[in-house]
Parts: C-alpha cells; structure tokens; sequence
C-alpha cells in the first residue's frame, strides 16, 4: 500500500478539478457539481505560503533557517509555533512513535501535508463548497456526497501492485481522511532504498487529514504493534508489518472490503 486513486465519475455538472504544484507536491482539488475557480487562488496562495515557511528543501524556509540558527523561535510566524504545538501533542499522544524532532531539529514533513489539505478544506467550506476532494502525496480528504457513486479511495498495494488492496468508501455524506505511508529499507550504496525493498506500510482512515497522516507515521514506526497503535488514537487502518503480514483495526471492514 503505498498509492492512492481517487475514483469519481461525473455527470453533466461536472464541476471543477485544478492541480497546484506547492511544498514540494502536486495537490489536486475535486469539485463535484461547483466551480471552485474563485477560490482557489486564495488556497494557492496559501499553499505557497506554507512553503516559504515549512519547506526542508529552501533555505530561505523558517524552518530550514531554525535549523542552521539564523532566525529564532520567537522570530516565527504564528503558524510555525501552531504547527510545532500539534506536533509536539501527537508525540506525546503517540509516545514518541511520532517525532518532528527526529533528527535533532523541527521538520514537520510528516504533518505539513495534511496540514495544507485540511486549510484547503477550511477555505472551501469558508464558501459555501461542501462537496470536495482534496489529495496529495498519500493524503486525502474527502467530504460531501461525492460525485456519481460517492467517494471512493483506492489505495494499492505495493507488495501485491496487480490489484488495489482496498478500496475505501465515504459510507454516507460527511467527510473523510485517507493517509498512506510506505516504508523501505535495505539502502543501496548511495544510502537510498533500493525500488522494492518495502518493509511496511500503514494506511489511517478517520476525518481529519492532518491527524491520520501523523498516526499512519506512527504506525510505521510501531512495527508489529501498528494496529494497536492506530486504534489507541482512535482511527481505524490497515496495512502490512515489516514482515510482510496484513493488518487491520476492527472498524476497519465497515469502511472497506479488506485484501486477505
């Protein structure tokens, strides 16, 4: 499990579908039956925003100049100190399994996603949209009744990649969060994981999009005890152990028909 498909079928009012490059991801926005072209400049922005203070990949980023102590803490926007807090709380929660400090220093690439995602959100339902699909990078949020034949989320499976592992389905209108998060090993020369070499992967499903991505990090790190981990903070989930043996939390069937 390691990729996600949204699937949706639309009729005469299609609506509106755009796809923004921002944080070092490609987002895409799904309106059923809205055009949502006037708002999304404003959520473009934003994301471009979060880049300019959340990005590991620019050095003119807050956070990458946090890093090297070149702007201080009390120096930060407001939305790096809010994220630092969520962040913080999910380690607590999660006993550590979660960490933005794992290398010593703030990188909240685990959270900062879903964080984007759920401001997308916030700005639709802002005005007046309440049918939408927000997805990125293993991320996605869903709310609204869909378009024809609902939501639907198609997370494959990278250990058996013949066939989707599963598909998840928003049950009846609301919203809905989908997180992957796949895990490899065994580097190569070079330090990086050679194609293939996936140990786990753990997939969260719950409503809040920045929630489920820390907790499916979470259960990466969990190993064997993924499925408790992400039943302890309340989610349901699925995925494989680093042994290669499938995993699901008891909620979990009720959201979707579970590969074997």
């Amino acid at each position: 499990m390691g990729q996600q498909i949204i699937t949706a079928t639309f009729g005469r009012d299609a609506g509106s579908h755009h796809v923004v490059h921002a944080m070092g991801t490609t987002f895409s926005v799904l309106t059923p039956g809205v055009d949502s072209t006037p708002v999304m400049a404003s959520i473009a922005a934003e994301w471009h925003e979060l880049e300019q203070l959340f990005s590991p990949d620019l050095p003119s980023s807050e956070i990458s100049r946090l890093r090297r102590g070149t702007l201080a803490w009390s120096q930060a926007d407001n939305r790096v100190h809010s994220m630092a807090y969520a962040c913080r709380r999910l380690q607590l929660d999660t006993d550590g399994l979660f960490s933005a400090w794992e290398q010593g220093w703030f990188d909240p690439a685990g959270y900062a996603t879903g964080w984007a995602i759920r401001a997308a959100a916030a700005g639709l339902y802002a005005c007046g949209i309440t049918n939408f699909c927000i997805s990125s990078s293993g991320a996605t949020q869903v709310a609204g009744r869909g378009p024809k034949g609902g939501w639907q989320v198609s997370v494959t499976d990278r250990f058996h990649p013949a066939e989707p592992a599963t598909v998840v389905r928003l049950p009846a209108p609301g919203e809905l969060a989908v997180a992957t998060v796949t895990a490899a090993t065994a580097p190569g020369p070079d330090g990086v994981p050679a194609s293939g070499d996936l140990t786990a992967t753990a997939t969260v499903v719950g409503d809040a999009i920045d929630q489920v991505s820390a907790i499916a990090a979470a259960a990466i790190a969990a190993g064997t005890s993924a499925a408790r981990t992400v039943h302890q903070a309340g989610f349901e989930g699925f995925g494989r152990d680093p042994e290669g043996e499938s995993w699901w939390t008891s909620g979990m069937s009720s959201l979707a028909v579970l590969a074997a």
